[in-house]
């Protein structure tokens, strides 16, 4: 997996939520899944060392995550192995075959009903 996770499910403890939380406000839900599923609280910081913005919040740059997870194992990887490396990712981002070229839907097994339930999961993510 190359994604924040928390097997939480946002926030450990609720009362630290923010009263006006972005978790509010979404635009679009990819899935109709809860934002937090399994993932950060939307409404985290995660350090940005580019002053004029600040910090960024986990609503905006979660699949970023693995983005720049694969991004920075490629770039390692060519510079010490000289090769270009293949790198098979769980989660993606549009530009991510430019360092990894491979997603991977998951654990699962050689059956009709997981080739059927693969075809949606490529399509989900």
């Amino acid at each position: 997996m190359n994604e924040a996770t928390n097997f939480c499910n946002g926030y450990c403890i609720p009362s630290e939520r923010p009263k006006d939380s972005l978790r509010n406000r979404p635009a679009y839900v990819p899935g109709w899944r809860d934002l937090e599923d399994k993932s950060l609280g939307v409404d985290g910081t995660h350090y940005n060392d580019n002053m004029l913005i600040g910090g960024l919040h986990e609503y905006d740059v979660h699949n970023m995550y693995s983005l720049m997870q694969v991004k920075a194992t490629s770039e390692y990887l060519q510079k010490t192995e000289k090769k270009r490396p293949f790198i098979l990712s769980r989660s993606n981002l549009p530009g991510m075959a430019k360092y990894g070229g491979q997603h991977w839907i998951g654990d699962n097994w050689s059956t009709k009903e997981y080739m059927a339930i693969s075809v949606d999961g490529i399509y989900s993510y």
